[in-house]
């Protein structure tokens, strides 16, 4: 009987944390999806493309460390509005674009804006 219990709680705790890290991975493919139809004609494009989380996030750390150009869009586009609008598809995309028309405006640490950085064919964070 304890095997049982112990069993059902094992599956318990998978199902919940499978659960969770569901939610984590919906809102990349809206930004990166989003980053590819914006961008696709920069040179850099392919290796954007190619750092996925880390166009925003820090790598090898927790996804709620985001590198320079993720503190950035965060300030444009937020966890609420991506929650809100993420059935609206048009509106969302609509919220992402703008985001990253105002986050491109914003200066890097290497001193150049983030749109400039990108069209220069690099990584939009310089760290």
């Amino acid at each position: 009987m304890k095997k049982i219990g112990l069993l059902l709680l094992v599956a318990f705790a998978a199902l919940a944390i499978s659960a969770i890290s569901v939610e984590h991975a919906t809102a990349l493919p809206a930004f990166n999806k989003q980053f590819a139809q914006t961008y696709a004609k920069a040179k850099g494009a392919e290796g954007a493309k190619a750092a996925k989380c880390n166009l925003c996030h820090v790598e090898k750390k927790k996804k709620k460390v985001r590198n320079e150009y993720g503190k950035a869009l965060s300030k444009f586009v937020t966890k609420a509005d991506y929650k809100k609008l993420k059935e609206d598809k048009p509106a969302l995309k609509a919220k992402i674009e703008k985001a990253f028309e105002e986050a491109g405006k914003m200066k890097s640490s290497a001193g150049e804006t983030f749109a400039e950085r990108i069209k220069a064919g690099k990584l939009p964070a310089a760290k």
